[in-house]
């Protein structure tokens, strides 16, 4: 015959066994019908930068598996925390959508904002009627339109768009200091991006019976 201290640890332990699950699911286990699932918006991530998405199972309970979802293809897989967290660490390339399921609960979808990444570099001789070679490279490319601007003083000689990854050839009139600028133009979900460079272009060395584009250009400035 058991003693009473045997037949209240068996109980104990019993009772304990029954209440476990309430908190914690099976490994591998998924959300319930009447469970919520939640993302919280994620914050400005740099393009190919690893960015966090974190959200909530109500109610909570740890080990239930939810899985990442965009364009219809899952990027990632995790499991809850005892507070019903979770959070998906992973390089952001697109603004999304996303959202985050687990069996059939399904999350409201979230979108991130991606900073794009420009390079820009001018070459050439800074010399009027001289050409200058503009390669402006945007990733990624769908992004947004670039814009080269170039400004001097008050004026705007040139403002146009121009295609990442190809050279853009132009030349400038005046003898002065200018400023040119490349500018994205950003889709939804990207943000605005800019590269400046400060340009002093001086006049060619001139003679009498000079020709020349540079010519023509400093001739039309006189008009």
């Amino acid at each position: 015959m058991r003693s009473p201290l045997s037949l209240f640890t068996v109980l104990l332990v019993a009772a304990v066994a029954v209440a476990a699950p309430a908190d914690v699911a099976a490994a591998g286990s998924v959300a319930n019908a009447g469970d919520t699932l939640s993302l919280s918006q994620p914050g400005v991530t740099t393009f190919g930068a690893t960015g966090s998405i974190g959200g909530a199972l109500a109610p909570a309970r740890a080990g239930v598996s939810v899985d990442l979802v965009s364009a219809g293809a899952v990027l990632a897989e995790t499991q809850t925390a005892a507070n019903g967290g979770f959070s998906f660490n992973l390089p952001l390339t697109s603004p999304g959508p996303y959202s985050v399921r687990s069996g059939s609960v399904v999350s409201s979808s979230v979108s991130a904002r991606i900073r794009p990444i420009l390079t820009v570099s001018l070459r050439g001789d800074r010399v009027v009627g001289q050409p200058l070679m503009l390669r402006a490279r945007l990733q990624p490319t769908a992004a947004g339109k670039l814009r080269l601007i170039v400004v001097r003083g008050h004026n705007r000689p040139l403002s146009r768009f121009v295609d990442t990854g190809k050279p853009f050839t132009f030349a400038l009139a005046r003898a002065a200091r200018h400023t040119v600028w490349v500018e994205l133009e950003p889709n939804a979900g990207y943000t605005q991006i800019a590269r400046k460079f400060h340009v002093g272009v001086s006049a060619p060395p001139l003679h009498i019976g000079s020709r020349g584009r540079a010519v023509r250009l400093l001739e039309s400035t006189l008009v």
